[in-house]
């Protein structure tokens, strides 16, 4: 088994990323209550509704996603607390990082679709304009 790794690293990984999450979350309230402006716009064309009800979908979905990995950050959290806690009293060595980078790519992968969301709709915000 692999040497006990100091979970203090990855404790520190999961506050950021729950805080970047957080983040995230009030971003996607923000930008959905400026997807509602432009809806009730007067000035907003037929041609955008198929594209405001595809923005509506895609911020709820990545509010659930948001609620979806705070759960996993969480729940991963207190694994790597129950194995330190194995580890200290049969002072048996454990690898504490092995799911961590599946979950760390996982993150990676959602802070990169949810920054083109954004990136997306803040062009989109320019054509309504």
């Amino acid at each position: 088994m692999a040497p006990t790794q100091s979970y203090q690293p990855l404790k520190e990984d999961h506050r950021n990323w729950l805080n970047q999450l957080n983040f995230f979350h009030d971003e996607i309230k923000f930008m959905q209550n400026r997807l509602a402006e432009v809806a009730a716009s007067e000035n907003n064309h037929k041609n955008f509704k198929s594209t405001i009800a595809d923005y509506k979908y895609k911020f709820y979905n990545m509010l659930e996603r948001i609620d979806e990995f705070r759960y996993l950050i969480y729940r991963h959290d207190k694994e790597l607390a129950g194995m330190m806690e194995l580890s200290n009293r049969t002072k048996q060595k454990v690898n504490l990082e092995e799911d961590h980078h599946t979950i760390k790519d996982q993150y990676e992968r959602f802070v990169a679709q949810y920054y083109t969301l954004k990136d997306n709709f803040h062009h989109f915000l320019t054509t309504v304009q």
